[in-house]
């Protein structure tokens, strides 16, 4: 099914759950309010219902390995913004740097 024109390519799903999570379920970024006029606490509620809705037809490995790498899939999201908003640069690295990595190094975060 196709959810969005702007993003219209072929490839893996995870492409779609990673760019929910870095919106809405990293509350840090506070990108659900940013780009969707969402307030944070919210966009973590929309996120958590978008998670259980988009993996019940998922096997519990594959659910597993979105829980241990939720946000090393982040961080590789953000950083394919680059390209369609070039000016954010530093604001995705500085980003990915002090919230992102440390997701990936703390297992208490996942």
């Amino acid at each position: 099914m196709i959810i969005d024109l702007g993003d219209l390519s072929r490839g893996s799903h995870w492409f779609d759950v990673a760019l929910r999570f870095t919106i809405y379920g990293v509350p840090e970024l506070g990108l659900s309010k940013l780009a969707c006029g969402i307030p944070v606490p919210h966009g973590r509620r929309l996120c958590n219902a978008f998670e259980r809705r988009s993996m019940a037809d998922f096997g519990s490995a594959e659910r597993a390995c979105f829980e241990e790498n939720r946000f090393f899939i982040a961080s590789l999201r953000l950083l394919c913004a680059f390209e369609i908003a070039p000016a954010r640069k530093p604001w995705f690295l500085e980003t990915t740097r002090t919230v992102l990595v440390p997701g990936i190094r703390s297992p208490t975060r996942r």
